[in-house]
């Protein structure tokens, strides 16, 4: 009896762990996501002002 206690608790406490490391890995995958996501945005917006500064200059040049 005692054996077959120990052996349920025993898948039980498997179970919750294979839980756990899926989902502190979706949590992890989700925080790369959106770093990268918000390195892609920084990156965007400094090009976009490079491309406004450059026409600027440009614009400044013909006038």
């Amino acid at each position: 009896m005692r054996g077959q206690l120990s052996r349920k608790s025993r898948l039980k406490n498997n179970s919750c762990r294979s839980f756990l490391e899926k989902f502190s890995r979706t949590e992890f995958d989700r925080c790369h996501l959106e770093t990268s996501y918000l390195e892609q945005k920084t990156n965007i917006l400094y090009v976009t002002d490079k491309l406004k500064r450059y026409s600027q200059k440009n614009l400044d040049l013909l006038h």
